[in-house]
């Protein structure tokens, strides 16, 4: 998928101004992960019924309203753990990404594999490190609002 883009970037000419932007890596990664967080979030959305959002419209809450007040927290967990999910595979990705990378627009990834072709391997270990943070603040976050790892 990083190469499609990088081609749509370089041969489509409205889009050539932004292959050099983090527009271009936005769009390149939400494309390829969006099937995972809507078949994943969907799965979780099936699970409440329409039933309980019948029964709020018929004592006069707006759909509006009976999304916020029934079904978000039925489907809380089911959609923590569906962002915990693709924020940890997107975290680890480096392939789109790869074909994306200029300078100034790096993300930890691509950056690892180009520093550690070129040798650079104290830079290898503190992105790494910093990786592994910015993954457990993550899953503190996840475990914090109410997901459950185990069952």
């Amino acid at each position: 998928m990083g190469l499609a883009f990088l081609w749509v970037f370089i041969f489509f000419p409205p889009a050539t101004p932004l292959r050099a932007t983090l527009i271009s890596i936005w769009i390149a990664y939400t494309v390829v992960w969006l099937a995972y967080g809507t078949r994943l979030v969907s799965s979780s959305l099936m699970q409440v019924g329409k039933e309980l959002e019948e029964a709020a419209r018929i004592t006069g809450a707006s759909p509006s309203r009976s999304t916020r007040d029934v079904t978000l927290p039925l489907s809380r967990h089911g959609l923590l753990a569906s962002w915990l999910l693709v924020f940890l595979m997107f975290e680890r990705e480096y392939a789109t990404g790869v074909y994306l990378l200029t300078a100034g627009n790096e993300l930890i990834g691509p950056l690892l594999v180009s520093l550690s072709e070129t040798g650079a391997m104290d830079q290898v270990a503190a992105l790494s490190f910093i990786n592994l943070v910015i993954m457990g603040v993550g899953i503190t976050l996840a475990l914090k609002f109410g997901v459950k790892l185990n069952g």
